[in-house]
């Protein structure tokens, strides 16, 4: 994953999904991904399992005509508030006065 905070991707995808992560590759945050990455990462794989990536990394990666495209699945990060509006704009209204 390219972003701030990896250990809560692995956290969504461990604990929201139930899925295990044989390993997590980090890019820092807002990275640029190329063929050559691509091509390392391939030689770094042992399996033939899924690569999970952001949605926002997925935007990125699927400019690149790779192989390892097909086996990528985007996971939904954004925050999902329904029905917390009320504890939200108190929390707000905490940190803002």
């Amino acid at each position: 994953s390219g972003i701030a905070r990896p250990s809560g991707f692995t956290k969504l995808v461990n604990e929201s999904l139930g899925l295990h992560i044989a390993e997590h590759k980090v890019f820092k945050d807002h990275y640029e991904f190329s063929e050559g990455d691509l091509d390392r990462l391939g030689t770094q794989l042992t399996d033939d399992l899924p690569i999970l990536v952001t949605e926002k990394d997925a935007v990125k990666l699927l400019k690149i005509s790779h192989k390892l495209i097909e086996r990528m699945w985007s996971v939904d990060t954004r925050l999902n508030l329904a029905g917390e509006e009320e504890r939200l704009d108190e929390a707000l209204l905490r940190i803002t006065r």
